[in-house]
């Protein structure tokens, strides 16, 4: 399993230094999002390896890629947080949720994910 061979790690560092590329921003969220769907005990591993900033960091980066931004917010709702846990990170991330419900009004799925996050 990609998890065990230390993937989360490596997906995170491609999203670190390649922070120019949609497609690797992309697909890196991509895979998270699919490691994650159905098994929260990866949150933390993401969450130890910085990975709310670094997504967050694609959220920014990539206002118009309605899938960066959907899988974005499925992973913050499942739980992946700042370190350290402080406000101002959340309200940066608030921010890039509301820009992305902005951005993509027709995207029923991103919708969704967006909301759900601001539950």
């Amino acid at each position: 399993e990609i998890v065990k061979m230390g993937g989360i790690k490596v997906v995170l560092t491609l999203m670190k230094r390649h922070t120019e590329s949609e497609e690797i921003q992309h697909d890196s969220s991509e895979v998270l999002y699919h490691i994650i769907e159905g098994r929260k005990k990866y949150v933390s591993q993401i969450t130890d390896f910085g990975g709310f900033s670094i997504i967050l960091g694609a959220m920014k980066k990539y206002p118009s890629v309605a899938a960066i931004q959907e899988n974005a917010c499925f992973l913050f709702s499942q739980g992946i947080h700042p370190i350290p846990d402080v406000e101002s990170a959340y309200e940066g991330m608030i921010q890039r949720v509301l820009e992305a419900l902005r951005n993509h009004p027709d995207d029923k799925e991103l919708q969704e994910e967006a909301l759900g996050l601001l539950l």
